[in-house]
């Protein structure tokens, strides 16, 4: 019988935890109430990448990909697990981190369209220290490597899936999109990238089915999604 694995964060107001979301607050109230409408309902107000969440290529592309007109196909298929525990703190992985944690779990990424990798950082959810730049980078080059193999959707259990580069290159400013280089790849690549999943420990199939649907935002960059894993 196959399993589910919920892969997601829950989504709560930010008053609850001011670190339990990276981007923007949250903001969920009573709308409807039973004793005034006969029936419970709530008005919700939060950025589209809010929680476990999706990006298209419109995030860093202004002619890019939107989420309603990304194929649904590219959320949903065979997926492989790359273990990259042993990659602590402030440190790059780069391609030959990929190769060999794929040869360690003996992956084929040809195989497979949807790639997720594992740091356990997800385990700092709620914390100021989720959101700190002292976190694994996945770096360019290790991006493109996966994008060669025909690697659509790249996901990630931190906050994202790069550091920050503000503050570290004096020639960058706020408003610079080369901050998030490995996200500027989606200038010239449609690909996908999934932040802040969860519970990646417990897969431990070699390939599994990942679902990871978008809501249908007209003209949105990203959106929340409840991702799984289904593994037999």
């Amino acid at each position: 019988m196959s399993k589910l694995i919920d892969l997601s964060h829950k989504i709560e107001p930010s008053s609850k935890n001011p670190y339990a979301q990276y981007a923007g607050r949250v903001m969920i109230d009573t709308y409807q109430t039973y004793a005034v409408d006969g029936y419970l309902s709530h008005a919700i107000y939060m950025v589209d990448h809010t929680g476990t969440h999706v990006e298209s290529s419109r995030h860093f592309k202004k002619g890019g990909v939107t989420i309603e007109r990304s194929p649904l196909y590219d959320f949903y298929g065979r997926a492989a697990l790359l273990n990259l525990t042993h990659k602590k703190g402030r440190v790059d992985i780069e391609p030959n981190d990929l190769r060999k944690a794929a040869s360690a779990r003996n992956v084929d990424l040809v195989d497979v369209r949807i790639v997720l990798i594992r740091t356990d950082w997800s385990r700092l959810w709620g914390t100021r220290e989720y959101q700190s730049n002292e976190r694994p980078s996945i770096t360019v080059r290790a991006h493109e490597w996966l994008l060669r193999r025909g690697i659509k959707t790249i996901g990630v259990d931190m906050p994202v899936n790069e550091r920050d580069r503000l503050g570290s290159n004096t020639s960058i400013r706020p408003s610079d999109p080369e901050r998030w280089p490995a996200h500027c790849l989606m200038k010239k690549h449609d690909f996908y990238i999934v932040e802040n999943l969860t519970n990646l420990d417990r897969i431990s199939n070699k390939y599994f089915t990942y679902i990871g649907f978008p809501l249908n935002f007209g003209g949105a960059a990203a959106s929340p999604i409840r991702a799984i894993a289904v593994v037999e």
